[in-house]
């Protein structure tokens, strides 16, 4: 059974790693998810998520105000998020 990181982004430094990181885990035969929450939401859009198309599966903190020009994805709460996954990695 192949196990599922979730990958919890709330900051927007190192957008290079977490691609590496989803690469790595989906290259050992692991399912990814990455949910997109505070500063994180900068990096939900973008060159980031094209090239997280198909890698990962991508959801974020919902945006009322739909203001920052973050194109809205699914919206799932914390708990859900956490609850999907088998092992959580936090940045």
């Amino acid at each position: 059974m192949a196990g599922r990181l979730g990958i919890l982004v709330n900051s927007d430094r190192h957008p290079e790693y977490l691609l590496e990181l989803c690469r790595a885990a989906r290259m050992r035969g692991r399912l990814v998810s990455v949910h997109f929450t505070g500063a994180g939401l900068h990096l939900a859009g973008g060159p980031l998520l094209d090239a997280l198309e198909g890698m990962a599966h991508i959801s974020r903190e919902p945006n009322p105000s739909g203001r920052d020009g973050v194109p809205e994805l699914a919206g799932l709460t914390l708990s859900e998020f956490f609850r999907r996954c088998d092992r959580t990695v936090v940045f």
